[in-house]
């Protein structure tokens, strides 16, 4: 039989009469000992076809029962994951390599994976993970479909392991240089192309894993990106809605009720009730023959038949790993420009973080290579974005000045970080352009404030010589006498 008819819903039934899944097992490990990509591919295609049917009419108990009878086998599983893995070492055989992920997507993840065994998804999940570094490496592969693959897997790994399977995933996420890849992809994509959408959907799910718990990727992140902008993943303002669902495209519930005698089309309600009226009426009959039957003959159900005529039971999905961020709106707001006291985000900060990310992975493509095979983890501890534009200036300096100064910031704020934060800043910008910014009105009123950055900022306000009179005449000398021995203990510390 040959793979395009177990594609189609007519091969599944021969399958299903002639009980032919016993013998796929054998017949794809002869298959695999041929040493043969085309072959392999064909059986490993074969195999995904079987758990996930190419049409539209999906039948989910023959899909649980495929599944069930393919993914019993340990010893099975091991050789298809040994024939991947070493393809996957020796960078060959792309088509046995998509063939196979197709066939982990769908006995792994969602949606598809709610039809698979509770016990059996388990123990698969499990094999895969023990091969987390062979799925890395996936990620650097020239396919888009290859690298999407790897991602479903990653996804469902971390999102549905345990504790110690999910701090492993993301920890190699650093060592193979896969977080800032994917940032790289969840921030800069920009197309109206569907498939390179789905990507960056995916990215984002998985910078969402990779981060969450995890201190040493969320202190890389704080190294790439402002605080100001992941100030945003705290804040719980909505976000307009600008995409839809990619990666998760089958409703399983809605399938299994429309299966069971509940169509969603009206038009059609009447005749399946009456069909199925008809179809109980003649199986009540045959199966009280049968009983009969079975009693005299002393006969017994088998396991398998036991097993079709149970319901269809859909595997309830795991989320071990949730964040709590507001990731959809740091995303959101990453493509938006901001002028704000505590956040510089324009186009050029933009392109600064793109090329620092760059030539970071191409840094470490280039080590890779040299490695000569070679396992070399990426140094993230010592990767940061300097952005050189902020240390240019602003041209807005006065603008930006006093709104560090006006309202809601400094002056009405009732926040102490944020009041320090901003008196820093106001420091450093008249420190720069204080010839430019010109004389500053309101010295009298901040000298009142006695704070170890208030007297930093007075040290730069004297700059000016308008400014010098009005701190003199505030007070100035005696508030700098009077804090002057706990601010010389604190000031390295505090600014």
């Amino acid at each position: 039989m040959s793979v395009r008819r177990f594609r189609e819903q007519i091969g599944l039934k021969v399958v299903r009469a002639l009980k032919f899944r016993e013998q796929i097992g054998l017949k794809v490990v002869r298959a695999l000992k041929r040493d043969s990509d085309a072959v392999t591919h064909a059986a490993l295609d074969m195999l995904a076809a079987l758990l996930q049917p190419m049409h539209a009419d999906y039948d989910l108990k023959q899909e649980q029962l495929n599944k069930t009878s393919l993914l019993s086998s340990k010893v099975f599983l091991e050789k298809l994951l040994d024939v991947w893995s070493a393809h996957v070492r020796q960078g060959t055989g792309a088509l046995v390599v998509s063939a196979f992920l197709d066939f982990l997507t769908y006995g792994l993840c969602a949606p598809y994976s709610e039809t698979t065994d509770g016990a059996q998804f388990d123990s698969l999940l499990e094999l895969v993970a023990g091969r987390g570094r062979a799925l890395f490496r996936l990620f650097l592969h020239p396919s888009l479909a290859i690298v999407k693959g790897a991602g479903l897997v990653m996804r469902a790994i971390i999102g549905e392991g345990d504790a110690a399977t999910a701090e492993r995933m993301q920890d190699l996420a650093l060592a193979e240089g896969a977080l800032p890849r994917h940032l790289h992809t969840a921030l800069f994509t920009q197309s109206a192309d569907g498939r390179l959408l789905t990507h960056r959907q995916l990215s984002r799910q998985l910078i969402t894993l990779w981060c969450t718990g995890h201190q040493t990727a969320s202190d890389l992140l704080a190294r790439t990106v402002p605080p100001g902008l992941l100030s945003f993943l705290d804040s719980d303002e909505a976000v307009p809605a600008d995409d839809v669902e990619r990666l998760n495209t089958r409703d399983n519930l809605q399938l299994a009720n429309e299966q069971t005698g509940r169509p969603l089309n009206p038009h059609l309600r009447a005749i399946n009730q009456q069909l199925r009226s008809a179809e109980k009426f003649v199986e009540k009959h045959v199966e009280v023959a049968l009983q009969h039957w079975r009693t005299r003959m002393g006969y017994e159900k088998t396991a398998e038949e036991r097993v079709r005529e149970r319901p269809v039971v859909l595997r309830r999905r795991r989320e071990r790993v949730k964040s709590e961020k507001n990731w959809r709106l740091f995303y959101y707001q990453f493509g938006r420009d901001h002028a704000l006291p505590h956040l510089i985000w324009n186009f050029k900060t933009r392109e600064e973080l793109r090329e620092a990310l760059e030539n970071e992975m191409r840094n470490f493509g280039t080590d890779r290579d040299l490695g000569g095979g070679v396992d070399i983890s990426w140094n993230h501890t010592e990767f940061e974005v300097q952005y050189h534009c902020l240390q240019e200036g602003d041209p807005d300096r006065f603008e930006f000045f006093n709104d560090l100064y006006q309202p809601p910031f400094l002056l009405l704020t009732p926040k102490v970080p944020m009041k320090c934060m901003c008196l820093q800043a106001m420091a450093i910008v008249y420190g720069r352009h204080h010839a430019e910014i010109g004389h500053f009105g309101d010295t009298n009123a901040r000298t009142g404030l006695s704070a170890t950055r208030l007297i930093l900022f007075i040290s730069k306000l004297i700059l000016h010589q308008r400014n010098v009179k009005d701190v003199l005449d505030a007070g100035g000398v005696k508030l700098i006498t009077v804090q002057h021995t706990p601010f010389r203990d604190s000031v390295d510390r505090d600014v």
